[in-house]
């Protein structure tokens, strides 16, 4: 049962989606947490990522997969169910390092 458990969401902070096959994507990692939503946004407040399938990585694309994001810091936020009736958000940063 969900309320017996210990609910939570890791968030890491960095990622370098540069080829070197280390660290190329970033995902929030769910613990006892079966749906999320996540939004990633830029410094001006634009929508460069979102998901609700807690199988999906950011791949460091922009521009619905036409480029990369530029290096750079980005704002996080995630939404979850800690429990039948109440939901958790998360904010944070997570930064792009080539």
């Amino acid at each position: 049962m969900m309320e017996d458990c210990d609910v939570m969401v890791y968030v890491p902070n960095a990622f370098s989606p540069d080829g070197d096959g280390l660290n190329e994507a970033w995902k929030p990692v769910p613990l006892n947490v079966d749906a999320y939503e996540v939004w990633v946004y830029d410094r001006w407040g634009m929508e460069v990522f979102y998901t609700a399938d807690i199988h999906e990585y950011w791949m460091g694309y922009i521009g619905g997969g036409a480029h990369y994001a530029p290096d750079g810091v980005y704002v996080c936020r995630i939404i979850y169910p800690r429990s039948r009736s109440e939901k958790t958000e998360i904010r944070g940063t997570v930064t792009i390092v080539r």
